[in-house]
């Protein structure tokens, strides 16, 4: 996943108490995905004799991918209030862009480093059967050793993983932030497009879509964003969703969809998942309930550390499971329960140490670029 989103301190807008669900829900759905990945690098893979706490694991590992789906319909909403602000200013390409790569960068190179540095000692110093692809997990079958080529961090530092290179070593999970980066240049490019009919060169790369048919369906979910944002700015939910038990009926449907396309996955599940989940940020924003204080932590790690969890955990999980797994993983059992609870804790710890040195540099980054690119009085 994903998915990568940004906080209200960034749009320069208003800190509603309602936008700490949406950060709250950031945690829980980067959570959830490190959680899988834990789980998967740890545990054997299911079979119908497992008891049911492990049923429950089983279970909750399988929402990764749906969980980077709904941070896309969370990354569109906050991208669609900075484009809208940018343009009320007068649209730049280049400040728009240098903020997003400000943004990006500053937590993503230092997250190359560090999970190709950790992958480089898995795979060709303590050479552990995880990093060798001995323990066949499907959420690492792939090469790591030919994915830690100097083109493969190149291609990921340009976003350009899952498209002419693959992520690099065992973060499969930059896939997402790639697909992100594109949906971040695409959309405003639209806008711009139809407002002065004048299209910008970045639309070419849209032909993307006829390589990777996935990502059209990725992009169209990521708009659902866009469209909560433009139902929540003309309030065309206070009639129909102002109701103070829409957030409860959406939210139970969102939950709903996500047990059948768990339960019974069909083609494109991703959207009625994503179409659910929209609704059910729009009631949020429409009836703007009081913000439960048991959640401000959750909000507190989603506002400042999600992204930092989600770009540095599987490698960091995965050394972890290359020291603690042998060839073969473990059956589920409360020992190997505690050995991914462990991980996934180490994880989190982790990230949000990594996201005090990054992400909350963030605005001293673009104030510094600011000042680099006045001119001299």
């Amino acid at each position: 996943m994903g998915a990568k989103t940004i906080s209200v301190a960034e749009t320069g807008g208003e800190r509603n108490a309602v936008y700490s669900y949406l950060d709250a829900a950031r945690f829980v759905l980067a959570a959830i995905v490190a959680f899988a990945h834990a789980w998967h690098l740890t545990i054997a893979d299911y079979h119908g004799d497992a008891p049911l706490w492990a049923k429950i694991g089983y279970f909750v590992a399988g929402f990764s991918h749906a969980a980077v789906i709904l941070f896309f319909v969370l990354s569109g909403y906050w991208i669609a209030r900075s484009v809208e602000q940018r343009l009320e200013q007068g649209w730049s390409w280049k400040g728009y862009l240098t903020g997003r790569l400000t943004r990006v960068w500053i937590v993503l190179i230092p997250a190359l480093l560090i999970g190709g540095g950790l992958d480089l000692i898995g795979t060709f110093w303590l050479q552990t059967p995880t990093h060798l692809g001995l323990t066949n997990t499907y959420v690492l079958r792939t090469d790591v050793a030919a994915n830690l080529a100097w083109p493969v961090w190149i291609g990921n530092l340009f976003f350009l993983q899952d498209t002419l290179v693959h992520p690099l070593g065992t973060n499969g999970p930059l896939w997402s932030l790639a697909w992100e980066w594109w949906f971040y240049l695409w959309y405003p490019a639209l806008i711009l497009l139809w407002r002065t009919r004048r299209p910008a060169p970045v639309l070419i790369t849209m032909a993307i879509f006829f390589w990777y048919p996935a990502m059209l369906l990725g992009f169209v979910c990521w708009l659902l964003g866009v469209l909560v944002r433009g139902i929540e700015r003309r309030q065309l939910a206070q009639t129909l969703l102002r109701h103070s038990l829409t957030p409860v009926v959406t939210g139970a449907l969102t939950l709903a969809v996500l047990a059948w396309a768990r339960l019974a996955p069909v083609p494109g599940w991703e959207f009625p998942v994503a179409l659910s989940f929209a609704a059910f940020l729009a009631a949020l924003l429409a009836v703007r309930p009081r913000f439960p204080r048991f959640l401000e932590g959750a909000a507190h790690f989603g506002r400042n550390a999600s992204f930092s969890l989600y770009v540095t955990h599987f490698p960091v999980l995965a050394m972890i499971a290359g020291i603690e797994v042998g060839a073969e993983r473990a059956e589920p059992t409360m020992t190997s329960l505690l050995f991914v609870c462990l991980g996934f804790l180490a994880a989190l710890f982790f990230a949000y140490g990594f996201s005090m040195l990054t992400e909350a540099n963030t605005g001293r980054a673009r104030k510094w670029l600011a000042g680099r690119r006045r001119p001299a009085t």
